[in-house]
């Protein structure tokens, strides 16, 4: 199996629509509030990226 590299992510990730990027957003921002990111940490999280509430770039 491919070692993945941080340059093979990025390329990935160019590559991705908004709407699939938004979906990855909202998924790893889930995955803070399961493991109990508090709510502090997350509002600096959604400020610095400029995310919305449910942690996605857009609704």
């Amino acid at each position: 199996m491919e070692e993945v590299t941080t340059e093979m992510i990025e390329r990935a990730l160019d590559q991705m629509t908004k709407e699939e990027l938004n979906e990855l957003t909202k998924h790893a921002y889930r995955r803070l509030v399961e493991l109990g990111t508090s709510e502090s940490n997350l509002a600096e999280i959604r400020a610095k990226y400029g995310l919305n509430e449910k942690g996605g770039l857009y609704d």
